[in-house]
């Protein structure tokens, strides 16, 4: 699963497929292209993150796991232009 992190508003918002998710403040924004790959657009980088977190932990199989930061730069991530 992969969440999208603002310091500006504090918000983490999951990624769904078909809709915009977006934090508090517009400072970021993006959606699942498909089952792995997403799409986003973000105003200031160096308060935005893009959060993994391994699904498992995520349905609640195991009580611990792996948060990471996936790079703006990420195969996976398409980086949009704000219009």
């Amino acid at each position: 699963m992969k969440l999208l992190a603002c310091n500006k508003c504090h918000a983490v918002v999951q990624l769904v497929q078909k809709r915009i998710k977006r934090c508090k403040c517009g400072n970021i924004k993006g959606r699942y292209i498909d089952k792995r790959n997403i799409e986003i657009w973000v105003q200031d980088k160096n308060s935005s993150r893009i959060l993994g977190l391994q699904n498992q932990v995520r349905y609640g199989w195991i009580k611990e796991g792996k948060v990471w930061i996936i790079p703006f730069d990420n195969k996976t991530v398409t980086l949009k232009e704000e219009k």
